[in-house]
């Protein structure tokens, strides 16, 4: 592959022009951590005008409270002189002023010390920061050209973003403030960046941080996956949907994996290994790349009606997170076997665990998919039901294979779930329009000329078991199913535990499991089995070498205060279950057909 170092060039964009927004952004003492920002924008008309910082952004669907960081407002008027304000609620300021003040300029602080992929930064080596928790906004004032200043921009720093710089070299450009809150952005000297082109787009790779591996060859192989999966991903909606395309790849002082998807970037931050080998560093990171570039067709423009656009200030409900999110999950891996990037022992095992995942997870017999969505923005609540909490990431991954395989199965391999993304992509986002709630059964519905009430009531608005072997078998595949003999406390449904000075600390238990069903909950202390303390006695073993049906006596410390024995009947009422998940020995022509159909690469 040709891959070239990027230059200025590509960055520098025409002379600046008169924009709706102008912010500025500076950064105080590196130990500081925190930036001051100005924005110049016209006054609303009537006494006040609103400035808002985002509740919200994008790919995270809970309120974030980002105005926590804001302090040192001001506000002139365009003479210079100081207006009153008060705030209207936590993240809104109400600017009083004259009936025809002309621009207002306000200035405030920004603390900014987090580092993960959808925060801001900054120390005395390079800004990093998403527009989106930066800088206020006049609510519903969405469009207009916008312009944001860096004065202190050192002349020998490089430039990782989809915004262009203009020729001045220390002012960004976006033709909206949509465009600039989904613009994450990294000023760094110390940077590598290269470029490829592919079917018309430019993917231009920037990494940041302390890469270990500098070698041409570990950063073209990176180059390489990307491709791979790109070419893939294209393949399924039929061409890129962008000009060009920037990943950011963050390198931190600490382990984590974690992405942000955006209309023209990604950002993807992992933690630093010194141990990597060129195999290892483009396998952290190829997951996380196939996932996120999925997003620029599924959530950044096909994406449900009720973000049809964006409004930051307040969430925007949805029970279609388990296909924006999920589904996505579930391509994730589909496109890395078929880009040759898993084997495919590796992509079944991947399967597997995602099944065997909500299996042994009660929450998924009383938490829907579509509800799991609906309520992601109660995830930070302290009063949520520990028992309850349920990821429509792993729940839609699972839907994503379901669906795609019972697409085949009613159609005779003629519609897909390939099929279902370029009918909703055609009319839907080609329309300008968001996906209504239930388009993605309307459009398995059209294309299949039959109802899916019974499939989308069972497994996406409700909590029925799934008839694996309906859905699996005409593809070939086999779903075995084990059960641990060595469970441990594990056996009984304790599923976390610590052990402390005094005895058994249960973090984690099962509903259904023999423990609870006894009446031992979660934060209880354990201090004797039959008669002995849990002192210098190795529980899971002891449990172990029980024979079901057996009796064990716990002395348990209950609410903190209260010892109480408990009589646990070991029935083994939940063991965890292992999966393995493989293609049958014999197949007849239609399963073999259908399997090698599914697993065929789409280009």
């Amino acid at each position: 592959m040709m891959i070239r170092l990027l230059t200025l060039a590509f960055l520098l964009a025409g002379s600046l022009f008169a924009a709706d927004y102008e912010y500025t952004l500076r950064a105080l003492a590196p130990n500081t951590h925190t930036y001051q920002v100005e924005v110049e924008v016209a006054a609303q008309s009537g006494e006040f005008t609103l400035l808002r910082l985002a509740a919200w952004r994008p790919g995270r669907y809970y309120e974030q409270d980002f105005a926590a960081a804001i302090s040192q407002f001001q506000v002139r008027d365009a003479a210079g002189a100081n207006l009153r304000w008060d705030k209207v609620d936590h993240h809104t300021w109400r600017v009083w002023h004259a009936s025809r003040p002309g621009k207002i300029r306000a200035s405030y602080h920004v603390y900014a010390d987090n580092m993960d992929s959808g925060s801001s930064y900054f120390d005395k080596d390079h800004y990093y920061f998403n527009p989106v928790n930066l800088f206020m906004f006049v609510p519903g004032r969405y469009d207009g050209d916008v312009r944001l200043h860096l004065p202190e921009l050192p002349a020998d720093w490089k430039l990782a973003s989809s915004l262009k710089m203009a020729e001045d070299g220390k002012t960004l450009l976006a033709s909206s403030y949509h465009e600039l809150a989904d613009s994450p952005t990294i000023l760094a000297k110390d940077m590598i960046q290269i470029s490829f082109q592919d079917q018309g787009a430019t993917f231009y790779l920037h990494f940041h941080g302390d890469v270990i591996d500098r070698s041409p060859e570990t950063i073209e192989a990176v180059a390489d996956m990307l491709k791979a999966i790109a070419r893939e991903e294209a393949a399924i909606f039929g061409g890129y949907p962008f000009d060009e395309f920037h990943f950011l790849y963050r390198f931190l002082p600490f382990q984590l994996g974690h992405g942000v998807e955006h209309e023209k970037s990604t950002v993807i931050s992992v933690g630093a290994s010194v141990t990597d080998t060129k195999e290892h560093f483009v396998g952290r990171l190829k997951s996380l790349t196939a996932h996120e570039l999925f997003h620029a067709w599924n959530v950044k423009r096909l994406r449900p009606a009720s973000m049809w656009p964006y409004d930051y200030s307040k969430p925007q409900y949805t029970t279609l997170h388990w296909f924006t999110e999920g589904v996505t999950d579930y391509y994730t891996q589909l496109v890395m076997y078929r880009a040759g990037l898993l084997t495919e022992a590796q992509f079944m095992g991947i399967l597997a665990g995602t099944l065997a995942n909500l299996d042994n997870n009660f929450a998924s017999s009383v938490v829907s998919p579509s509800m799991s969505g609906y309520d992601a923005w109660l995830v930070r609540s302290e009063y949520g039901n520990p028992d309850h909490g349920i990821s429509y990431y792993t729940q839609g991954s699972r839907l994503g294979l379901l669906l795609d395989l019972e697409l085949r199965n009613r159609t005779e391999n003629k519609v897909n779930l390939d099929v279902v993304f370029r009918y909703l992509w055609d009319k839907y986002f080609l329309q300008g329009a968001g996906m209504p709630e239930d388009g993605v059964q309307e459009a398995c519905e059209t294309l299949t000329k039959s109802s899916w009430d019974e499939f989308f009531d069972k497994y996406v608005h409700g909590t029925s078991p799934v008839d694996y072997t309906a859905i699996l078998e005409p593809a070939g595949l086999i779903l075995n199913s084990t059960q641990s003999e060595t469970p441990g406390l594990r056996g009984l449904g304790i599923l976390q535990s610590d052990v402390i000075s005094q005895g058994i600390l249960i973090r984690k238990i099962h509903p259904l499991g023999d423990a609870f069903v006894a009446g031992i909950g979660k934060n209880d202390l354990i201090l004797e089995i039959d008669g002995r303390s849990v002192q210098g006695l190795n529980a899971d073993t002891y449990v172990n070498e029980l024979k079901r049906g057996k009796e064990i006596r716990m002395k348990v410390l209950v609410n903190y205060k209260d010892v109480q024995e408990f009589r646990v009947r070991y029935e083994g009422r939940y063991v965890p279950l292992q999966y393995t998940l493989a293609r049958g020995k014999k197949l007849q022509p239609a399963q073999q057909q259908l399997l090698d159909s599914w697993m065929r690469s789409a280009q």
